[in-house]
């Protein structure tokens, strides 16, 4: 039963919340998007525990999940988009390669980790960017092959403002690569049961993301309608109310994040299309969440002294940050602390 603790709780390390219910809540919901989905999770993280453990990882860090997590998207993300991008049907070898992958971010995790902890950031989801985009790379197809655009059934310009909001909610899935409303509104309330806080900052960038990819895309708006647009948004609203005591000005920092992380998806997603039908011979390698780590690192590093902001130093839940944070001493409590030098 301890092993199935620890593979339950190591979902829901991705979108910052702590609490095995929570994790029992996004497996369960990434189920119901796919079988293939959920067990890739379970293999994915059985193996990044394993080599945490081989490689003698810290144990704080493995009761955290922090050297899981990634593996966990390695996983998810793997099964869910390579069939759809690249043709390949999920067999024995499509769980090797996420096995392999998911034990190469245990250790580029590591080696991420010690650099950018010289400067107290973290790495996120830095290591399954950097594994998975290397191993969609690899597994895309030989020879380029033109794709015929399908014919659109709506050619209207019109924006479905009611399948906008429901493209916020699925927004939760696409974090996971995962498409399903039942299994985002599970993953909501496993937020929800951890942190009411991170769950709001979740639903505004996810909302702030989505609306933003109405201005950025063109008619018909699908990867809008489908949540592709808010996920890195989620990301980067709650990774600032996690890593920062809540305060008027890091929720505003986080909805500055979101907007941020979702300019640079909009941005390299167009770098990339323009890349896979110029240099890439049709290569078609998806965004990830590298917005939301390239914007949350610079964000966090250009706060880390001196911007009225407090990063918190014993990372729980947001709740008991904003009980915890640090009391400024008022004027008149220090003149009453000073000794009166001039009685008798």
């Amino acid at each position: 039963m301890p092993i199935a603790r620890k593979v339950a709780g190591r979902k829901y390390e991705v979108i910052f919340v702590n609490n095995p219910v929570s994790g029992a809540l996004i497996l369960i919901g990434l189920f119901c998007s796919n079988v293939f989905t959920g067990v890739a999770a379970i293999v994915s993280v059985i193996t990044a525990l394993l080599c945490s453990k081989l490689f003698d990882q810290p144990q704080d860090a493995l009761r955290a999940g922090l050297t899981s997590f990634s593996a966990c998207l390695v996983g998810t993300v793997t099964v869910e988009l390579v069939p759809a991008l690249y043709h390949r049907p999920v067999t024995g070898t499509l769980f090797f390669w996420i096995i392999l992958m998911s034990a190469l971010s245990v250790l580029v995790g590591c080696g991420l980790g010690n650099i950018l902890g010289k400067f107290q950031l973290p790495a996120f989801t830095l290591p399954f960017n950097t594994v998975t985009a290397i191993l969609f790379l690899c597994l895309h197809p030989p020879e380029a092959t033109e794709v015929a655009a399908a014919p659109a059934n709506v050619t209207t310009d019109t924006v479905l403002w009611d399948q906008v909001l429901l493209g916020s909610v699925y927004s939760m899935g696409q974090v996971y690569a995962a498409y399903t409303l039942a299994g985002s509104a599970l993953i909501y309330l496993g937020c929800l049961l951890c942190s009411p806080v991170l769950t709001a900052a979740s639903y505004v960038g996810a909302l702030t993301g989505t609306l933003l990819g109405v201005a950025f895309s063109d008619p018909p708006y699908d990867s809008v309608y489908s949540g592709v647009w808010g996920y890195n948004g989620i990301l980067a609203a709650e990774a600032i109310m996690f890593f920062m005591v809540p305060s008027v000005r890091s929720v505003l920092l986080a909805l500055l994040n979101a907007v941020l992380a979702t300019m640079i998806q909009a941005a390299l997603a167009a770098s990339l299309k323009q890349a896979s039908v110029i240099d890439w011979c049709g290569v078609n390698l998806p965004v990830f969440t590298f917005p939301f780590v390239t914007s949350t690192l610079l964000l966090l590093a250009t706060t880390t002294a001196g911007s009225g902001l407090t990063r918190v130093k014993n990372l729980r839940y947001p709740e008991l940050h904003f009980r915890e944070r640090p009391q400024k001493r008022r004027p008149d409590d220090e003149s009453s602390a000073t000794p009166d030098l001039d009685r008798d």
